[in-house]
């Protein structure tokens, strides 16, 4: 993996997906270790291949992925591989489940890459807000791990979609008030001065109603306020403050 990463940073994707496709031999799936640990290392594979325009090793990830899928269904249980249902928002909501999946049992690096792929695909799609709450979760955990390669590649991916990220300091140093709010509390804030509720929160920017509740408590207290209605009237404010008429994650210098 780590030959494959540094052929990917000397911008030789050829040779970075010709070193990681030895997991795509066949003989793997009776070994139940390596079959694991290929779980692990597919979806960089699937990445880099899409990245060099490969697709028939894409496609052979998939294939393979789907083989090992139905080996587990078939008695060899593994429950960090099992299927995560579609939530009816495609791709993007399956990786988003898959994020919170990895993030409930502390799995950062993969929660990371399921939130960066997210976050590409639906700024693909043309819903900015939602990838620029999952694009901002991405970037915290790689800012949190030191992952410099995985940080400067996903915000190279979401440049072309106006979609940056500044330094934490600025949030260091702001402890309470508007400017404490990261990106991602912005782009809450926005909507909950549109009146709406968690779960509709929830399904706007594909996370749970339960990190949408963490978020909430967290805009109250770094706002010091007290209701929602309370959060509505600073949106406003700074919604008239902005020349641009903007307070979502647009204008802040996000995590």
């Amino acid at each position: 993996m780590a030959r494959a990463l540094l052929a990917e940073a000397d911008g030789d994707l050829t040779t970075a997906v010709e070193i990681l496709a030895v997991w795509l031999d066949p003989r793997i799936v009776g070994m139940r270790m390596r079959a694991l640990r290929r779980a692990e290392v597919l979806p960089e594979l699937v990445r880099l291949a899409l990245a060099a325009g490969d697709r028939i090793t894409a496609q052979a990830v998939a294939a393979t992925v789907e083989a090992d899928a139905q080996g587990r269904s078939r008695g060899q249980p593994d429950h960090e591989g099992r299927r995560l249902p579609r939530d009816g928002r495609g791709r993007s909501g399956t990786l988003m489940a898959a994020a919170d999946h990895f993030d409930r049992r502390g799995r950062s690096p993969e929660a990371a890459f399921a939130l960066q792929e997210a976050a590409v695909r639906l700024a693909m799609r043309g819903d900015l807000p939602a990838a620029r709450a999952a694009f901002d979760r991405a970037v915290s955990i790689y800012e949190d791990l030191g992952a410099v390669l995985d940080l400067r590649r996903v915000q190279a991916r979401l440049r072309p979609y106006g979609i940056r990220s500044g330094s934490r300091a600025a949030h260091r140093r702001a402890a309470t008030g508007w400017e404490a709010l990261t990106a991602t509390e912005r782009a809450i804030a926005a909507l909950v001065g549109e009146g709406r509720s968690n779960p509709d929160i929830a399904a706007r920017l594909l996370v749970s109603p339960r990190t949408v509740e963490t978020h909430v408590a967290h805009i109250l207290t770094k706002l010091q306020v007290r209701s929602r209605l309370d959060i509505a009237r600073e949106v406003t404010r700074h919604e008239t403050a902005s020349p641009a008429g903007e307070v979502g994650p647009a204008t802040a210098p996000g995590r």
